[in-house]
């Protein structure tokens, strides 16, 4: 209540109080148990827990009558925190894991995308309760194993719809035999978003001229078809697949069984209050507290803004940002790093020692930090000269990759290529006879010609004549790229513009060409939705364009963007860029992570880090915007 948010829990008392006498009177049990929770939250933010327990429990009784999941579930969260008050662990913990299935429940019963990614937002806060209460819980009993649970917690909130994902692939939709009707409003639909797309682009690129209602308009037409596909293609699983058994979410144990002797896993999460750090080996755990997110995300912001080059503030408490002639350019970002390292590693470095792999899982703003530019504690060297550094979604989801990459035929050592397309009839490829300068201002926006991205493609077809194939100009079409034949190659690289939508994630889109030999204009845009749907055994996709490892940020879900469509759409790995990388940077370090993955035939995860160590070295590189950006995000090699 407002009251309560204001600090008057007595007046929140009594106004809740109020609404619970007259919902009694008309038998609103709904109502009664939600008037009874918020009575118990305000008892409960007065520092009153036996009376807040009491409310709740009735609030709780209420909920259950009417099946009410989803706020029986928020009800059981605030239920812990008073049983945690009043010191009552067990109860405590019983009731939060209560709590979660509830919630959970509720998600299994919705099969939209668009719909299970607003319910993970909103149910955020109360996984974050749940993590706090752990640990402070952990904090009073260190020996007790709350940090073990608290971890869980934290891969519970983060896994489990990325997990249904990787169990659950559209490929397995076997349309032919699905009901013509649904099929058919399937594809109608997908064709209305494909035309309302490029409307929303010609009204953009019109800029002032055109209204924001307008705008906004477009864009609410958008998201009402994605979320019609999302359940077109959930009413048409519902009816198709047989039941799926979800891999599991892993604890503690679990991971410990499946981490080597020379691996630590460090996993974050952020909150409002406290934020958590969990560092895992394969015979130690080290939880820890950090400081809240908004004190943590500006000094990250930071970091990465000097990583990528960009760094146009002075650091956090100084007054200025100078620069002595002839020094390194690299001085600001350490000066940076060091303090962020000490928060985020320090406490972990202990279990750092004698390890040379770390798998980083992410969190809200640390999605987006090259954690390679980081010192390792105690020493002035980055982490990427001492170690191995990965990504990935979550513990959970990289041990679900492992059994899903063991458990399926893997396809032929041959790597598919889609680079420097076609984006304009005005480019100099389309015969003259056909080339037009547009007077389109859709057209006039599209982007500019990736010259080097070629340069890309040629150096991965000399390393692998006769194992490659590449498709470029008029060829890198988004018709090839979803033709079914990309499921037989084991390397899949696209080296072209992308364009990441923060309002409807599922229309990011890759630019592939957009003009035909004749300069007719095409449908260029494969789309995160298209990517849904690919079928790929693939233990590496490669996204050499800008900022394709990043996506829209999803409270409790993360970034949703084409790491994550791919990884669905079985890729075992995804290679993609935090930042604008230029392309002669990119083609750079593309020469060198193929030499390592095709001529010396290093795993993805080696052919990487040998990469950065080879820019790294290298004099005209080894500033960290041309190597750092790059990031290995998936399953990693046992």
């Amino acid at each position: 209540s407002v009251a309560r948010r204001q600090g008057d829990f007595d007046r929140a008392v009594a106004q809740a109080q109020e609404a619970l006498d007259v919902f009694v009177a008309i038998s609103n049990r709904r109502e009664s148990g939600r008037a009874h929770a918020e009575i118990g939250a305000a008892q409960l933010s007065a520092g009153r827990p036996a009376d807040a327990r009491r409310d709740l429990l009735e609030g709780l009784a209420a909920l259950e009558d009417v099946e009410d999941r989803a706020e029986q579930g928020k009800v059981g969260i605030a239920l812990a925190e008073a049983h945690e008050q009043l010191d009552d662990a067990d109860a405590a913990v019983a009731a939060l894991l209560k709590a979660l299935d509830r919630l959970e429940s509720v998600r299994r019963d919705q099969q939209a995308e668009s719909f299970t990614l607003s319910l993970f937002a909103s149910d955020r806060p109360y996984y974050d309760r749940a993590i706090a209460t752990l640990m402070r819980l952990h904090r009073r009993s260190p020996a007790a194993g709350f940090d073990a649970r608290a971890f869980a917690v934290s891969e519970r909130r983060r896994a489990r719809r990325l997990l249904d994902m990787v169990a659950a692939r559209d490929r397995q939709l076997p349309q032919e035999s699905a009901e013509a009707s649904l099929v058919t409003d399937l594809q109608r639909t997908v064709e209305r978003i494909t035309s309302k797309a490029g409307r929303l682009t010609r009204l953009l690129s019109d800029g002032p001229a055109v209204s924001r209602t307008r705008v906004e308009g477009a864009r609410h037409e958008l998201a009402a078809l994605v979320e019609r596909a999302d359940r077109v293609r959930a009413q048409l699983r519902a009816q198709h697949r047989a039941p799926l058994t979800a891999p599991p979410l892993l604890g503690v144990r679990d991971l410990q069984q499946r981490l080597d002797s020379r691996s630590v896993l460090l996993e974050y999460a952020l909150g409002d209050s406290n934020s958590y750090g969990w560092a895992v080996t394969a015979t130690g755990l080290t939880a820890f507290e950090l400081p809240p997110r908004a004190e943590l995300e500006p000094r990250v912001e930071q970091v990465i803004r000097a990583a990528s080059g960009r760094l146009a503030v002075a650091p956090i408490g100084a007054s200025t940002m100078t620069s002595t002639p002839g020094a390194d350019a690299r001085e600001p970002l350490r000066a940076l790093a060091r303090p962020l390292a000490a928060s985020l590693l320090g406490p972990a470095g202990p279990l750092l020692e004698g390890k040379d792999r770390i798998l980083i899982v992410g969190d809200g703003v640390l999605d987006a930090l090259p954690f390679a530019v980081l010192p390792k504690p105690g020493s002035g060297a980055s982490l990427v000269s001492r170690f191995q550094i990965y990504a990935v979604p979550s513990a959970s989801v990289a041990a679900a990759l492992e059994s899903r990459r063991l458990g399926e035929p893997r396809a032929e050592d041959r790597v598919a290529v889609f680079a420097d397309p076609v984006y304009s009839a005005a480019d100099g490829r389309v015969p003259a006879r056909s080339r037009r300068e547009s007077t389109d201002r859709a057209e006039q926006a599209m982007p500019l010609r990736l010259r080097f991205s070629r340069e890309e493609a040629r150096a991965i077809q000399n390393l692998a004549p006769r194992r490659s194939t590449v498709w470029t100009d008029f060829a890198a079409t988004r018709a090839r790229a979803l033709d079914g034949s990309l499921a037989g190659y084991r390397y899949v690289h696209f080296a072209s513009h992308a364009t990441i939508d923060e309002r409807v994630p599922q229309l990011s889109t890759i630019e592939l060409s957009r003009v035909d030999e004749a300069g007719r204009q095409q449908n260029g845009a494969l789309r995160l939705l298209d990517i849904y749907g690919l079928a790929l055994n693939a233990d590496l996709v490669v996204l050499s364009a800008c900022r394709t490892a990043l996506g829209a940020r999803i409270a409790g879900e993360g970034l949703v963007g084409f790491a994550s469509g791919f990884l669905r759409a079985g890729a075992d790995r995804v290679l993609a860029t935090l930042w604008e990388v230029d392309d002669r940077a990119a083609a750079a370090f593309m020469a060198r992570f193929y030499d390592g993955l095709l001529a010396r035939r290093l795993s993805p995860d080696r052919a990487y880090h040998a990469a950065q160590l080879a820019m790294q070295q290298d004099v005209r590189w080894q500033h960290p915007r041309d190597w750092a950006g790059w990031v290995l995000i998936g399953g990693s090699e046992p």
